[in-house]
């Protein structure tokens, strides 16, 4: 992972790594939460990049 890599995104790889979808069997509840985390963490990227280009 780049070192220069923002920490929100960062965390998004993260998260993707974690997806239970990976596994054979996987609870219902476990990978809604784990979409809902993934949705927050991108809504919190497009927030990120908006800022960066908007230069605040």
């Amino acid at each position: 992972m780049s070192p220069n890599l923002p920490e929100i995104f960062k965390a998004i790889i993260a998260h993707d790594n974690m997806n239970p979808a990976n596994e054979n069997v996987v609870r219902m509840s476990n990978f809604t939460a784990w979409r809902k985390r993934k949705r927050e963490l991108v809504d919190a990227a497009a927030g990120y990049a908006k800022r960066q280009r908007s230069g605040k």
